[in-house]
């Protein structure tokens, strides 16, 4: 008898640390709300991005993204060394869950589809060459941010895309994984 009022008591105390934790979960899992808006800008080695979230349930929003990079090389000699500039913009639409890790400290996930447009152009010598590409594809984040306060949150996120692209010679299919940014969002 002595046994089970033991095996009992551990029982109860283990359920209600669980429901504690549960509560504490849920309520921290409702920093967010439906028809909520935020904004989230990016920085990752020269590619900037600024987009744009609006909340469909406190823990899952819409995400439409706009990211571009400029990149202008020149050279007095270009027969040894190419001259060139590279631009390109990325237009991003998908959907992005959130779960609480610790008070404060969100998991992000987001999926969706992604179209971009590059133009590069590069002069070796006494030839110039131009190349435009057209292409689009899929893509996936997965990262973190810390609320320092319910209206700011700093973060950061990792990302794969597979995309197809068309140019005037052929076509490129391409795979990134890897790539590493810092995010700041801003919700209102």
């Amino acid at each position: 008898m002595h046994i089970r009022q033991i095996l009992a008591a551990v029982l109860f105390t283990a359920l209600s640390i669980r429901a504690s934790a549960a509560a504490a979960q849920t309520s921290d899992a409702l920093a967010f709300r439906r028809g909520q808006w935020g904004t989230e800008f990016t920085v990752s080695s020269g590619f900037t991005a600024v987009g744009v979230l609006r909340f469909n349930s406190p823990t899952r929003a819409l995400f439409i993204n706009v990211s571009g990079l400029i990149t202008h090389q020149t050279s007095s000699n270009t027969v040894a060394y190419p001259s060139g500039d590279t631009r390109r913009v990325d237009v991003r639409l998908g959907s992005r869950s959130y779960r609480a890790l610790e008070p404060r400290v969100y998991r992000m996930v987001t999926l969706g589809l992604i179209a971009n447009y590059t133009f590069s152009r590069l002069e070796h010598g006494t030839s110039r060459v131009t190349d435009e590409v057209f292409g689009g594809g899929v893509f996936g984040e997965i990262g973190a941010t810390w609320l320092v306060t319910p209206h700011l949150g700093l973060g950061a996120k990792a990302e794969a895309t597979l995309g197809y692209g068309h140019r005037r010679d052929g076509h490129a299919l391409t795979l990134e994984v890897g790539t590493v940014r810092l995010a700041g969002q801003v919700y209102f």
